[in-house]
């Protein structure tokens, strides 16, 4: 009979397997291993390996107690296992009823209910209080069960709103909308948010229900859901109201299985809505009551937790907790900041957050990998529980893996000596466009990261950058950061003293000067860091392609002696001259960075000469590193097209590791090398068979690298030249005199060069071929833009920017 739905569900299966959303086979643990040589309890798995548990809700690390056990057993001995009947026939009996009075006077409210689990509590709350004359408002992120219990009561799209995740404001809002437009109304969240570890601001929403509690004729209910509260939180262990010093919730319900180290749930509320549920509830009034052994355990856990022993317990369980966010944070993966034993590790991809969780599972640390939809998809984390049974050395052991893990995924942050964290963060980046408006007016003031000589990086208020007739304002929305950036956050350009970094992104014109046109703003833009100098006769005649003089965003003036150090996208605003503007054609619509397409461009181009000065794509690579950007931009479009050994030259160390980062876990082998290692340069050309020369790619443009990079070259490879020497119009190579001009994207050339025999192309600029080529690529080659998005930096979140 079931012939023709299994390959139906055989094909949902295959789709969420192939989405990094499949939960698999159900790990099965045999056996519990007691503590021993420094080491807490640790589970067995039924493939016989031993593994440290930092995925249980046990959060006070009782469920093991022998006490639990004991009163367990007897209850069992004395009632039996299991009740016999429904609650209402002869299902009641003495461990139900103490239970439920301990749980209210816990909580010092009037009565309280326990059911089968926490998740019927949820359902047996909302489903009985609704009807047709009453409303409810969901934070975003709550619990599965609750946002079941709205669907079970059946409630109609019309008397439900769901808030911005803890948006007080979005809140006030619901609440107006509903307000004299219905009876009674429900505010419904959870206390600490399971996936999170952050908890509601439950002093903000009594607040809000006591002001609002007029406009409805039968009042406003709060509910929250603290499972994860009580027995884990706050100085006695009663959970978001005692770490919020907030009493007026009407209507609380969690469960017996997390701190308790138990099973099953309850609520406490006053009398009569207690009453009226028992009444009213179908899952309550025809399904058994819990056993009475775990009724037992559940009120001698309790006492535990209402004991001097508990309160240590907790202050044990802070301990631990902060101990362990401190070493992940220090590691360099992304957390959700919080003091609960909740400590989500931010991964933002299913594939890579499962490759981990695979990595510690072999190296004997369990925890699970959360993917959508039990988290919002580009939210995939690797949930951490804390318990107070934990040692020292099993959080030691546990991080230790967790380096190793983060390393060979490519997905740890990288710091400089200025303290910045720099985040490569890889396929998971979702280019969402801007839903706030743009402010108006403009403020007169901005916050800002500012770089000071040494390294020194602080989040300042500066003020806005000045807006020139022919300039745009621009809020930066994407920002990546190449190899250079980092260098420079160390050693500052010039004489600066401080200044304000980030060169290449793109972002949406909020303001224009007065020859521009304002139906520019609005537009989301790819920005140009090379600015002009506006002095110079072509920048007078308008051809800004082509300037003598220009500016580079954070780095260096223009040359004109009125222009000013323009500010990077490390800020809430830029300021650049129009000409600096290029059409996104769309790319931001993709899961992709836009500001990626103007190195990427010129990317492309070199590739197509490459391929056509060599009849093919070489196996073996040399790239001189300079601008840092088109190396990780190049690599991974190299590697796609068949280069399979990669050498890359760098000077700072700081450029080298984060280049590490970013590439290597791409499908090719990597060779990085200082450029004063002479010997190791030496040796690669043996062992990778180049005596003949190395293919290469010059990016660095500095006179004191150009005898290396011809010796690398001969006697018969090529040298692909990219970017700027320094040093004005000539640059002398031994033996040859090379005319420089300023590289601009918007003029195309290729010049034919040759360097003590050896055969060498400049390229210069992105043509029209060329860029089509590149918007191609990108909207067709998903593997590929994935790979080039790893330089990439998360945008200062806006709470970082307003505290």
């Amino acid at each position: 009979m079931l012939d023709k739905l299994t390959p139906i569900l055989d094909t949902k299966l295959k789709l969420l397997k192939k989405e990094g959303r499949l939960k698999g086979k159900e790990k099965v643990i045999v056996d519990i291993m007691p503590p021993g040589d420094g080491f807490g309890r640790k589970i067995v798995i039924s493939d016989k390996r031993t593994l440290l548990n930092f995925a249980s809700n046990s959060y006070l690390g009782i469920s093991n107690d022998p006490r639990l056990i004991k009163a367990e057993h007897e209850a069992d001995l004395k009632f039996g296992v299991g009740p016999g009947a429904v609650r209402f026939i002869s299902g009641t009996q003495k461990p139900h009823v103490k239970l439920e009075e301990k749980l209210a006077q816990f909580y010092k409210k009037e009565a309280g209910m326990i059911f089968s689990s926490a998740y019927a509590a949820n359902c047996g709350v909302i489903a009985p209080l609704m009807d047709k004359d009453t409303c409810i408002i969901s934070d975003e992120l709550n619990h599965n069960s609750i946002i079941m219990a709205i669907r079970f009561a059946g409630v109609t799209r019309d008397r439900k709103k769901i808030y911005a995740h803890s948006n007080v404001d979005e809140l006030r809002k619901c609440i107006d909308e509903f307000a004299g437009k219905t009876k009674r109304l429900i505010i419904v969240t959870d206390g600490v948010f399971s996936m999170r570890g952050d908890y509601a601001s439950l002093k903000d929403i009594a607040n809000l229900a006591e002001e609002y509690e007029a406009k409805f004729k039968e009042g406003i209910i709060t509910v929250i859901d603290d499972s994860h509260g009580i027995g884990a939180y706050g100085k006695t262990g009663r959970g978001t109201p005692e770490v919020t010093q907030e009493d007026r919730i009407d209507v609380i319900s969690a469960t017996l299985g997390k701190g308790l180290g138990v099973d099953d749930g309850f609520i406490v509320s006053n009398k009569k809505v207690i009453e009226y549920l028992r009444e009213s509830f179908p899952l309550y009034i025809y399904s058994n009551p819990i056993s009475l052994g775990i009724a037992s355990a559940a009120l001698k856990a309790l006492e535990i937790l209402d004991s001097n022993e508990g309160r240590e317990l907790l202050k044990k369980l802070r301990e631990n907790s902060e101990y362990f966010r401190k070493g992940i944070d220090k590691i360099g993966f992304e957390t959700i900041k919080g003091i609960h034993p909740i400590i989500p590790v931010v991964i933002g991809d299913p594939i890579k957050a499962k490759q981990v969780v695979s990595h510690l599972y072999q190296r004997g640390v369990y925890v699970v990998a959360l993917t959508y939809p039990v988290v919002p998809k580009g939210q995939d984390t690797i949930r951490v529980q804390i318990s107070a049974s934990h040692t020292r050395q099993d959080f030691d052991y546990a991080l230790k893996s967790f380096k190793e893990a983060g390393r060979k995924e490519g997905i740890l942050k990288m710091k400089t000596t200025s303290g910045l964290e720099l985040i490569p963060i890889g396929s998971d980046y979702k280019s969402i466009l801007p839903k706030h408006p743009i402010l108006a007016p403009l403020p007169e003031r901005m916050k800002a990261w500012v770089t000071y000589r040494g390294g020194k990086t602080i989040l300042e208020e500066v003020s806005l950058p000045k807006i020139l007739a022919d300039d745009v304002l621009i809020e930066p929305l994407w920002i990546s950061i190449c190899t250079s950036d980092v260098n420079k956050f160390i050693n500052l350009t010039g004489n600066q003293k401080k200044t304000i970094f980030g060169h290449e992104f793109a972002g949406r014109i909020v303001a224009v000067g007065r020859n521009v046109n304002k139906a520019l703003i609005g537009q989301i833009v790819i920005v140009e860091e090379h600015y002009p100098c506006l002095e110079c006769d072509l920048c007078l005649e308008r051809k800004f392609d082509k300037r003598e003089r220009e500016g580079f965003l954070g780095w260096y003036k223009s040359g004109n002696s009125k222009d000013w150090l323009r500010n990077g996208a490390f800020a809430e605003f830029v300021s650049i001259h129009k000409s600096c503007l290029k059409s996104t054609q769309g790319i931001e619509k993709l899961n992709f960075f836009p500001s990626l397409a103007e190195p990427f461009g010129n990317t492309v181009k070199m590739e197509r000469i490459i391929r056509e000065k060599c009849g093919r794509i070489p196996e073996t690579l040399l790239i001189w590193g300079g601008c840092g950007a088109q190396a990780l931009y190049m690599v991974p479009y190299f590697a796609s097209k068949g280069t399979r050994n990669f050498v890359l030259i760098y000077r700072g160390k700081p450029a080298m590791r984060y280049m590490k980062r970013c590439v290597t876990d791409l499908d090719a082998h990597f060779y990085f090398v200082n450029s004063e290692d002479q010997k190791e340069l030496d040796r690669l050309k043996r062992e990778l068979g180049q005596e003949d020369g190395f293919v290469s790619i010059e990016l660095t443009g500095e006179k004191k690298l150009q005898k290396m990079v011809i010796e690398y070259a001969s006697p018969r490879g090529k040298i692909f030249y990219y970017g700027l020497p320094q040093g004005g119009k000539k640059v002398i190579i031994p033996s040859t005199n090379i005319d420089i001009h300023t590289f601009v994207t918007d003029r195309a050339g290729i010049e034919e060069l040759s360097l003590n025999g050896v055969k060498a192309t400049r390229v210069m600029g992105r043509d029209n071929e060329s860029w089509k080529k590149t918007i191609d690529t990108l909207k067709t080659d998903a593997q590929l833009r994935k790979d080039i998005m790893k330089p990439l930096v998360r945008q200062v979140p806006q709470k970082i920017l307003e505290s």
